[in-house]
C-alpha cells in the first residue's frame, strides 16, 4: 500500500507542480520580452 500511496502523492505533485511551473516560466519569459 506505500507504494500506491506514493503513487498518489507525485500525480497530487504533478498536478500542483507543472502549473505551478509552468506559472514561473512564463513570468520569467515574460519578464525578458517585457509583456505582462
Amino acid at each position: 500500500m506505500k507504494n500506491a500511496n506514493w503513487l498518489f502523492l507525485s500525480i497530487i505533485m504533478a498536478f500542483i507542480g507543472v502549473p505551478l511551473l509552468v506559472n514561473i516560466i512564463t513570468i520569467i519569459v515574460g519578464g525578458m520580452w517585457g509583456v505582462h
